[in-house]
């Protein structure tokens, strides 16, 4: 958080709005998101198949499950990313100048 509050600090000193600073920081919470998330899907494929024979009632590959999981893990996560992106733009930027 101090890593984005210094830069939206910054930016917002140097002219930037609140809208980008938000998106600035929310931007780099979301790229974390896609990357896990894209990893965690292949990971996933991959232990399913081991996992194959302990599966009842649905295939090893059941998309459904996977479009749930994966909507509810980037919907928590994004809720997470936004509040200290939010956080950051709402920062003074001569109050965490003077104290950085």
């Amino acid at each position: 958080m101090s890593q984005h509050a210094f830069a939206a600090t910054l930016g917002s000193a140097l002219g930037a709005t609140r809208g980008s600073v938000l998106r600035l920081v929310l931007g780099q919470g979301m790229r974390a998101i896609a990357i896990g998330l894209a990893l965690g899907i292949g990971g996933a494929f991959l232990v399913s198949r081991v996992l194959n024979t302990f599966l009842f009632g649905i295939g090893s590959n059941d998309l459904i499950s996977y479009a749930t999981a994966c909507f509810l893990l980037a919907s928590t996560a994004g809720i997470a990313a936004l509040i200290p992106a939010r956080r950051a733009s709402l920062v003074d930027p001569m109050e965490a100048l003077r104290t950085e």
